[in-house]
């Protein structure tokens, strides 16, 4: 995993970012490991980042983007990125949608190698799809599970 040098429950500060306190981290921590265990990824290690802003960088196509996952399955690995200049509700749906992202993690996995059998020109199309299709549900879900 190549992203995120903070550890557990630690602020990565960038330009323009503050410090928040230890109690935030704690929190946000505990309600990792409750979501993680709720959902059955307790045998993942799972790094939190908590980032001071309201937004992480832009993606394409997204107007903001509240949390991040960077995930590495044949590990059982992966880093949350979370922006925490939001309502807590808000926060933990996203932490909750970046863990699903995490539990849909082994179908990714199976959809890369079908989409390596495909010309390049239906793996592209494909691969727009999916994500797509993908990140609806777990929209959905979060939102259902974090209301």
């Amino acid at each position: 995993m190549s992203k995120g040098t903070a550890g557990k429950g630690q602020r990565a500060r960038g330009k323009g970012e503050t410090a928040t306190t230890t109690a935030d981290g704690k929190h946000w921590q505990e309600r990792l490991e409750y979501w993680q265990e709720r959902l059955r990824l307790g045998n993942w290690r799972i790094q939190l980042v908590l980032v001071e802003t309201h937004s992480l960088p832009l993606v394409p196509d997204r107007e903001e983007v509240w949390g991040d996952v960077e995930v590495v399955p044949e590990m059982e690995a992966a880093i949350i990125t979370l922006a925490l200049h939001r309502p807590r509700r808000l926060i933990e749906r996203t932490l909750v949608h970046e863990l699903l992202h995490i539990v849909i993690a082994q179908m990714d996995m199976v959809h890369n190698q079908v989409l390596k059998t495909l010309g390049s020109e239906a793996s592209a199309l494909m691969w727009g799809h999916w994500d797509l299709a993908s990140d609806r549900a777990i929209k959905l879900l979060a939102e259902a599970f974090v209301r």
